[in-house]
């Protein structure tokens, strides 16, 4: 199973450091992957959740694309990646969809409680409540503000 550290976040909620570079590489360092927002503004990546905030470089989000699941914030961000895919991103658009697939062909599901088939399927406990009432059922990869925890829940 893959774990995913949402936002760069490791054992807990930082909205001050989530979604920056270096607290993205720490996550990768730790050996987790990273899901990130992304936004293309004139022409421009930017890294950020509610709205673009932080410039980010192609080359710095390539020579991470195998640790890196990009959520596209916008449809310019979308069509970029679409676009790229010859770069080998993992990339996907969500709002409020309780089930969508990412440009890898998995299934990013909200709405887990009725999967038939967890290996295709990665699963976004964002809470430590929900964390600790998730069945592990062999999902492909858990999303998480809190993957030291799940991870601790694992072994």
């Amino acid at each position: 199973m893959i774990l995913i550290s949402h936002r760069g976040n490791i054992d807990r909620i930082n909205r001050e450091l989530e979604n920056t570079k270096d607290y993205i590489d720490q996550a990768i360092d730790k050996g987790f992957e990273v899901e990130i927002d992304i936004w293309l503004v004139d022409k421009e990546l930017f890294l950020g959740h509610d709205e673009p905030e932080r410039k980010v470089e192609l080359g710095w989000l390539h020579a991470r694309a195998e640790k890196l699941w990009i959520h596209t914030k916008n449809s310019d961000a979308l069509e970029f990646f679409i676009t790229h895919r010859d770069l080998n991103f993992k990339f996907f658009w969500h709002t409020v969809e309780p089930f969508i697939i990412t440009s890898n062909g998995k299934i990013w599901a909200h709405d887990y409680a009725n999967v038939k088939n967890p290996s295709t399927c990665i699963i976004p406990p964002l809470s430590l409540e929900q964390i600790e009432n998730t069945e592990n059922r062999n999902w492909y990869a858990v999303c998480t503000d809190f993957p030291e925890i799940y991870k601790k829940r694992l072994i």
